[in-house]
């Protein structure tokens, strides 16, 4: 093999444990195999080997593998200051084994503990599915996930999954970790419930060996459909974002269920002020933002149009705006989509797509943001706003449950009712809030009166204000620690 001198970026995790041989009758041979593999990986930096052996990486080898096999009788370096003779005869022990395997049949089962499944051949062991190219909110909390991975591992694939969203087609996203083809160790599903069973067929097309499919799941139900009971328990794990939804899964789901939620990026590339969307400097705005496809019944503008008009009707110096997308692609009664506009001039409605950067700008330049649902996952435009520093309206009910508090929110009552036939998908006799009228009233006068009381106190306590979402770096640690948890509980080498 030739010897490269390219700096590799393969990164080989410190905490990781050495592979194990599993398969020789030999329990002697066998405690041999695993106890030189311990050593080696012990005394000697994985990623360095490879940093200065870079043809091992470009020959997809295992460093351990290439260490026993090859490195000794090439005289690799191991370090910029020592060679594989030097180590060899320092360690003696060491030494004594890996000439014993060489000369005995047991390299054949050294070579079959790496052949049989090397992460090193394309690099990484983690794979995460999701809309990563689509304009959806799954999309935007995939790409979230791999920004909070990206901050403890640089070993992980993309598998960009598009059933049913090409024609919401956005951008690639980092392509040079598209990996579609080869396998995994560990596979991570970030899906709404409608299409578990097709990204799940399709990824596992990939292999025929095992893999360890965990589904981040995002679901806006009291209840999981029983027509998707049996899709679930085909997962190995499963991640939710809210406790909401953790009680829903473990009434049907017998496996391990962990809540961790998405992060809420509120970083911006560009920055916008109140002009650039045409909005005034001297009026107070409220701002209500949903997707005509994640359903108008469960998101509920109208009820956000008879709040405002209820609690001024006669005051100029308020404004809503009603942020939509995609009101002409949804299966939605145009008529219905027209009458939302004839109620009050006061009512800005934005139709055009934004980006991220806009968004977010939108939200900072309200004064707050309304969210009259009947049901919520998780909430994440609440949490956007609460992390921006807005007054936040908001059903007191579901997954946004997890971080409103009297600090940042204006809690909205309700009654739990029946959902109507079409009005949500899978959702035959379940039941979701409805915000009573009079107590959305009640809030939305109380934080149009608040301009100097509760907000300026709560920008001056920012940490209290945002205490139950959580940042970047610890999401990072909770999803690094399942997966370092998975690797150990399973027999993956």
């Amino acid at each position: 093999m030739k010897r490269g001198l390219i700096q590799t970026q393969v990164v080989f995790q410190k905490n990781q444990n050495p592979p194990r041989c599993t398969m020789i009758n030999s329990q002697k041979a066998k405690a041999n195999i695993n106890r030189l593999l311990r050593m080696l990986y012990k005394h000697i930096n994985m990623d360095q080997y490879l940093a200065l052996n870079n043809d091992v990486y470009l020959a997809g080898m295992h460093p351990l593998h290439h260490i026993i096999k090859h490195a000794w009788s090439e005289n690799r370096k191991i370090s910029p200051n020592t060679n594989m003779i030097n180590f060899l005869a320092a360690n003696p022990l060491i030494f004594d084994n890996i000439r014993s395997i060489n000369d005995s049949m047991h390299m054949m089962y050294v070579d079959e503990i790496f052949i049989r499944d090397n992460a090193y051949r394309h690099g990484n062991d983690v794979r995460f599915i999701g809309y990563f190219e689509s304009k959806l909110g799954l999309g935007i909390a995939a790409k979230n996930t791999i920004d909070c991975y990206r901050l403890i591992s640089n070993k992980f694939s993309i598998y960009p999954y598009n059933n049913a969203a090409l024609n919401r087609f956005e951008s690639k996203y980092l392509p040079e970790k598209y990996n579609t083809h080869s396998h995994h160790k560990i596979n991570v599903f970030e899906l709404g419930l409608d299409n578990i069973e097709h990204a799940l067929e399709n990824v596992s097309k990939t292999s025929s060996r095992k893999m360890y499919n965990v589904l981040k799941l995002y679901w806006e139900l009291s209840e999981i459909p029983e027509e998707k009971i049996e899709a679930l328990t085909k997962y190995d794990e499963i991640w939710v974002p809210s406790k909401f939804i953790y009680d829903a899964v473990v009434k049907i789901y017998n496996k391990k269920v962990f809540i961790i939620p998405p992060f809420v990026d509120i970083e911006r590339q560009k920055h916008f002020k109140r002009n650039h969307f045409r909005m005034s400097k001297d009026l107070f705005y409220f701002l209500f933002s949903f997707d005509y496809n994640s359903s108008i019944h469960r998101k509920n503008p109208l009820a956000v149009i008879k709040a405002f008009r209820s609690a001024f009707p006669d005051n100029q110096s308020v404004r809503l705006i009603l942020k939509s997308n995609n009101p002409k692609d949804a299966a939605i009664d145009s008529d219905f989509v027209e009458s939302l506009k004839s109620f009050d001039n006061r009512i800005i409605f934005i139709e055009d797509y934004l980006d991220r950067s806009s968004m977010l700008s939108l939200i900072k330049c309200c004064d707050c943001y309304v969210s009259l649902h009947r049901s919520e996952g998780y909430g994440m435009g609440m949490a956007e706003a609460i992390c921006l520093g807005r007054k936040v309206v908001a059903t007191n009910y579901s997954g946004n449950v997890d971080f409103i508090n009297n600090s940042n929110t204006f809690a909205v009552d309700y009654r739990l009712i029946s959902i109507n036939d079409g009005e949500y998908l899978l959702s035959q006799g379940k039941h979701w809030a409805n915000p009573i009228h009079d107590s959305a009233v009640k809030q939305l006068r109380l934080a149009y009166n608040d301009k100097a009381n509760l907000f300026d106190k709560l920008t001056q306590r920012k940490k209290l204000y945002r205490t139950e979402i959580p940042t970047k770096a610890a999401i990072a640690k909770m999803i690094h620690k399942r997966i370092v948890a998975i690797k150990s509980d399973n027999d993956f080498v």
